[in-house]
């Protein structure tokens, strides 16, 4: 569990895929292997992770441009920051954003 929180530099969402992707593994042996195949800390996502977080970027429809733009920002960021950024109106920007980090 270290490891892939490690790995992964805590980043949720691919602590999440990290996870399956290590629980999927056939044996232990495998499991290790997937998990050292991001190197630390994470510089490079694998193909096969980088292809899941795209799919559920592409699935968050309007809001997937303002994760894109969050992404670009940083770890953390304002509400006030984003919203200065991102070309949208802020009631569509608060329900789009979700959670401001």
């Amino acid at each position: 569990m270290a490891e892939i929180v490690g790995r992964t530099d805590g980043i949720p969402l691919f602590v999440e895929e990290m996870t399956k992707a290590v629980l999927e593994a056939e044996g232990a042996d495998e499991a290790r292997q997937t998990a050292a195949a991001v190197p630390s800390p994470a510089l490079a996502v694998p193909a096969s992770l980088h292809a899941s977080l795209m799919a559920r970027l592409d699935r968050l429809g309007q809001a997937k441009e303002v994760a894109q733009i969050g992404s670009a920002i940083g770890r953390e960021f304002s509400h006030a920051l984003l919203a200065s950024v991102v070309r949208q109106p802020e009631v569509e920007l608060g329900s789009g954003a979700g959670s401001p980090h």
